[in-house]
């Protein structure tokens, strides 16, 4: 089975043209800002996306951590982190690009967000694994 890194490195491409061809940081800007309203919609959003999306990932990080590839931690938080800066690029570019704020390459940050992951959370093995860290 491929190392946590080369697993996380080739997510980068499919989820930066997904972030760039789907309109998903206006369907989860709706969703955060209507929850209260439909909570219908959010619970839609986190059984279809969400929470599947953090188990997959969560699932990857124990059996890095299994392998001795990956610190110890609670592999469902590490997948928090690990998520995060795509959520958040997607609101930044919903939100506040359009309102003026620089827009910026969405396949660069996940990148720089995976290395910045990897970086943290690989042992000395893992680190073996990893073949070396990108330059950002």
């Amino acid at each position: 089975s491929p190392s946590i890194a080369e697993l996380l490195r080739a997510l980068v491409d499919p989820m930066a043209r997904m972030a760039s061809e789907l309109p998903l940081g206006g369907v989860l800007k709706t969703v955060i800002g209507e929850a209260g309203n439909f909570p219908e919609l959010a619970r839609i959003w986190h059984d279809q996306l969400m929470a599947p999306t953090i188990e997959l990932l969560a699932e990857a990080i124990s059996q890095g951590q299994q392998r001795g590839e990956v610190r110890a931690g609670d592999p469902q938080a590490l997948a928090f982190q690990l998520i995060s800066p795509l959520i958040m690029s997607l609101i930044w570019r919903e939100t506040f690009v359009p309102a003026g704020a620089a827009d910026f390459d969405i396949r660069g940050r996940l990148e720089q967000a995976v290395e910045t992951f990897l970086a943290g959370v690989l042992t000395p093995d893992g680190r073996a694994a990893a073949g070396g860290f990108a330059a950002n």
